[in-house]
């Protein structure tokens, strides 16, 4: 069973690290959906690991979801 975490984010520099960090031993990939962040939120999640996927405004959590599960289920994520 192939096994992603989809983490949506607005403006959480201070925090996804930490949370993509403590996600690491758990899940084959985790993937960060960035809805319209103007901080590093981006950077963060991509150099602690993370797959990050990038609206270029803020959509709502709901389209994030969407995203990251529409990436996840097209790597072979089962539903």
């Amino acid at each position: 069973m192939k096994v992603f975490a989809i983490i949506p984010a607005l403006e959480a520099v201070s925090s996804v690290g930490r949370v993509v960090e403590g996600l690491k031993n758990y899940v084959a990939e985790i993937v960060v959906v960035d809805d319209g962040s103007t901080d590093d939120t981006a950077q963060v999640a991509q150099k602690t690991g993370a797959q990050v996927l990038r609206h270029l405004v803020n959509r709502g959590y709901g389209a994030a979801l969407i995203t990251g599960s529409a990436y996840a289920l097209a790597r072979g994520a089962e539903a």
